[in-house]
């Protein structure tokens, strides 16, 4: 799976380029298909996870740029 986390000015867009096993692939039997809905839901689960870490690493940065705004205008002043 590969995440790609963009900024335009501000706002932050977080897109997955690709998902291992394919979300479209019901698999060619029931065992297969229990198993593919299985690595389904393991995959969900780790990108909530990711998305807490990410949304936190956003916040973060946010942070850290209002404050050097703030250091920037208190040195033109």
């Amino acid at each position: 799976m590969y995440v790609v986390w963009m900024q335009h000015y501000d706002s932050f867009q977080v897109r997955i380029h690709q998902l291992t096993p394919d979300l479209t692939d019901v698999g060619t039997s029931l065992d297969e298909a229990k198993t593919l809905r299985q690595e389904h839901q393991e995959l969900v689960a780790k990108l909530h996870v990711s998305t807490a870490v990410v949304v936190g690493a956003a916040a973060a940065a946010a942070a850290t740029a209002a404050a050097d705004d703030d250091d920037n205008d208190n040195q033109l002043a």
